[in-house]
């Protein structure tokens, strides 16, 4: 399956619905397909991790300037 690229966490909607897709048409089993969401989710995770951890050090800059 050619997932496409994935620089974003919006660019994961599009991966899954590949995946999906391929999953529906048999492409991938639905064990295969499985596995590749659970690293899409993980994937996920990281964007909102480095997300929030500049969210939290723009508020520090604020709050407590250099």
């Amino acid at each position: 399956v050619q997932l496409p690229s994935i620089s974003s966490s919006r660019d994961l909607l599009g991966a899954a619905r590949v995946l999906i897709a391929a999953v529906q048409t048999g492409e991938l089993t639905p064990l295969e397909g499985e596995k590749v969401m659970a690293l899409l989710e993980r994937c996920q995770k990281l964007f909102v991790s480095v997300y929030l951890e500049e969210r939290i050090e723009a508020l520090e800059q604020k709050v407590m300037p250099s």
